[in-house]
């Protein structure tokens, strides 16, 4: 008779993680800039989650991440390709970048849909 492990609900890594901090608002999300619901994703105000989802989508499509950077503690940006806009050709012509920065009383982001088509 087979032996039936129980399910194991684990917790993502941290360092998996991108944040954003300027005390005490800190913004956790993935390296692509979603937050989604579930995990350590969001932003929180005094260690109380205040956004638990904040996925990004255009036209209904999510973009493809292709990189992102930390400027400052509390500022990133996250890159990602749109394919389904723009040039038809295998080179991408469309993407965008996502701006998120923190402050000591909250979180703006600044999304840019930018095409070279």
């Amino acid at each position: 008779m087979a032996t039936v492990e129980p399910l194991v609900l684990t917790q993502p890594f941290l360092h998996d993680s991108v944040s954003c901090l300027s005390a005490p608002v800190a913004a956790l999300s993935a390296p692509d800039g979603q937050i989604r619901n579930g995990g350590v994703e969001g932003v929180f105000f005094h260690d109380r989650r205040v956004i638990s989802e904040l996925v990004v989508d255009v036209d209904g499509h999510l973009p493809v991440a292709i990189g992102h950077r930390l400027t400052a503690a509390g500022d990133a940006t996250f890159v990602g390709i749109v394919r389904h806009v723009g040039d038809l050709s295998p080179d991408p012509t469309v993407r965008l970048e996502r701006r998120r920065q923190t402050r000591h009383d909250g979180a703006d982001e600044q999304l840019t849909l930018i095409s070279a088509a």
